[in-house]
């Protein structure tokens, strides 16, 4: 063998090659085995049976992103999440990819990574919150693309008007029993999660380089206006609704919050370190 050849992988060894169904935009809907107050709630404001109490979108192709009660909009693990909570269908807007907005609409979903829940957006809208179909209707406004029957602000989109919207819409295909194949009792639930884990520790680095290049732009366009220069002003590449933080005018709100992002990131990285090095050795 030459030394410019390479030599054959041992007879032993196995590369796993893992094709998911998942493309960014899907939407997963949940359903519950008993009925409860959300669902209740949407039969009620919309007068038609609900049968979806949450709302996931996924983000690539092993994990998903959603807003939680009591996590906020958090990245997690496709297959993880799947096989929770069985009782789901996922549908796919063929407009995302036929006009090439996919990767818009993964951006529009990270912007708004991390930040809390709250239902009280119905009422009253708010730039720091999201609850999970809020989150889907912001993401698809926001890059073009339509999720709803009628026109409705995404703080006043329920699960119920999405589902009624894409199962009779030609435009979305139904893809549920592809997921279904692929990430329900898959052997490589472990392997997926920790691509989910290596992608949810990456979005999170890069938001607090958003954050920090938010503080420098803020600097830079203060100076320029202070020293009468006219020009456009700075904008970060990197945008995050977190963003924000770093020009409002309290002073403990973003120290807590970039203390409290980088508790998660050195959790986080001692879980990757902890679970390579206890990773079983062959």
């Amino acid at each position: 063998m030459s030394p410019n050849q390479s030599s054959p992988p041992p007879a032993d060894s196995k590369i796993i090659k893992l094709k998911s169904p998942s493309i960014t935009g899907d939407i997963i809907l949940i359903s519950q085995s008993k009925k409860n107050a959300n669902l209740i709630m949407q039969s009620i404001v919309r007068l038609s049976k609900a049968r979806h109490s949450h709302v996931a979108i996924s983000i690539s192709e092993f994990s998903l992103i959603h807003a939680m009660p009591k996590r906020g909009v958090c990245i997690d693990s496709l297959g993880e999440y799947l096989n929770d909570n069985g009782n789901f269908v996922v549908y796919r807007s063929e407009a995302a990819s036929q006009e090439n907005k996919l990767g818009l609409l993964r951006e529009n979903l990270q912007h708004h990574n991390l930040q809390n829940y709250s239902l009280f957006n119905i009422l009253f809208s708010s730039w720091r919150h999201s609850f999970c179909s809020e989150l889907a209707a912001k993401a698809y406004e926001k890059s073009g693309l339509q999720i709803t029957k009628k026109y409705r602000k995404p703080k006043t989109v329920l699960p119920i008007d999405i589902y009624e919207y894409v199962k009779e819409n030609p435009s979305w295909i139904n893809v549920t029993d592809e997921y279904r194949k692929f990430f329900l009792n898959s052997k490589h639930l472990e392997i997926l999660k920790k691509a989910t884990d290596i992608e949810r520790f990456t979005v999170d680095y890069t938001q607090s380089m958003g954050y920090g290049q938010q503080v420098l732009a803020d600097r830079i366009n203060y100076i320029c206006r202070k020293n009468g220069e006219e020009k456009s002003p700075v904008i970060p590449p990197m945008n995050y609704w977190s963003n924000r933080l770093a020009s409002r005018p309290g002073f403990w709100y973003p120290i807590l919050f970039v203390l409290a992002y980088w508790a998660r990131m050195i959790k986080e990285a001692i879980q990757l370190l902890w679970s390579f090095l206890t990773r079983p050795r062959r």
